[in-house]
């Protein structure tokens, strides 16, 4: 990758001094990429996104684990999002500061990586809820200017923050549940009716919910939602909540994270 020292960065990992130019483009999609992932916190419940959250670790393993065999990142106990500084040219800094750590300090990729991925947290821009390290692999493979590389960060992030927020789009998010409680020869198999399906699509959007309440939504007599449940914990759709007695969450599988395209 031919790399590029950001002047409209500078050498502050938290923002551009407000004197220096950074294209209007550059800072619309710093705000969009703000804004749509901070959508991510009201649309999928804590729940749900902590099981997210795993499956995107696991999935990109292949990439961090690269990355994490290099030098151990820097120090982050002192890095603060410094609030006098507008926060779209944060982000600009923080893209542009993931070069300059490859260029200028010999920590390599594996710092870059938990500077970038501590520092988006940092932002609210919720990195563990969309696929960053697929963002960054992309971004390795680019040759251009400083300005265009900048423009190709924000649109492979945003790429990677609209993948997520599709999947669980309430319309997109019902219709692939409904269509794999139809078809899937995993929940067939397990003798899960099609019917069950909504009410795991709840759950899904809830995050939890008392396990009284879900046997009641599956519409199932007392005795066969009790059956019904059982097949579905035995899928790992449904877990027992370890934070509330009685009551239950969502598993999300690896193989049903996939069939509702969330991952």
């Amino acid at each position: 990758m031919s790399q590029h020292p950001s002047s409209s960065t500078g050498g502050n990992y938290w923002g551009a001094p407000p004197s220096l130019f950074i294209p209007p483009s550059i800072l619309a999609s710093a705000e969009e990429l703000a804004r749509k992932a901070a959508e991510l916190n009201g649309l999928i419940a804590p729940q749900t996104a902590s099981c997210l959250a795993k499956l995107i670790e696991v999935a990109d393993a292949s990439l961090t684990q690269v990355w994490d065999a290099t030098k151990l990142g820097s120090d982050q106990k002192n890095l603060r999002p410094d609030p006098a500084i507008d926060p779209r040219r944060r982000i600009v800094a923080v893209l542009g500061h993931h070069d300059q750590m490859l260029i200028s300090e010999p920590i390599g990729y594996g710092a870059a990586w938990t500077n970038i991925r501590h520092s988006f947290a940092l932002l609210g821009l919720n990195p563990h809820l969309w696929r960053l390290p697929r963002a960054i692999s992309r971004w390795n493979q680019m040759h251009a200017s400083e300005i265009e590389l900048l423009e190709f960060k924000l649109m492979t992030c945003l790429e990677g923050v609209d993948y997520t927020l599709e999947a669980f789009n309430r319309k997109k998010l019902r219709e692939r549940v409904l269509h794999v409680f139809n078809s899937s020869k995993l929940i067939l198999d397990a003798g899960v009716r099609a019917t069950t399906g909504p009410a795991v699509l709840n759950l899904l959007i809830l995050g939890s919910q008392p396990s009284s309440e879900f046997k009641t939504f599956t519409g199932l007599e007392t005795r066969e939602a009790e059956k019904e449940l059982t097949r579905l914990k035995g899928l790992d759709l449904v877990e027992v909540s370890s934070r509330r007695d009685g009551w239950v969450e969502p598993g999300l599988p690896a193989w049903f994270a996939e069939e509702i395209g969330a991952i």
